[in-house]
């Protein structure tokens, strides 16, 4: 996701960043939410990427990340 967000650096972005089997509050997961916050991208992801590790995102992050779940609309 960060070669995505890097290359491509687009107003929103959906997809799963896989950090469910990183431990929360890891380094790694710290600077992947770090880096995300140089764009002005809006993400949105799912559950792969695991519960506690979206929140502790969601902490650094806090409006430009969001999260999806099966049934939910964007609308742009």
């Amino acid at each position: 996701i960060l070669n995505i967000a890097q290359h491509f650096q687009p107003d929103v972005l959906v997809g799963g960043f896989h950090f469910f089997k990183q431990e929360p509050g890891s380094r790694m997961i710290k600077e992947a939410a770090d880096q995300l916050l140089e764009y002005q991208t809006i993400y949105y992801t799912g559950h792969c990427t695991g519960e506690e590790q979206y929140l502790f995102m969601k902490k650094i992050m806090a409006d430009r990340l969001r999260y999806l779940s099966t049934g939910t609309e964007l609308q742009l």
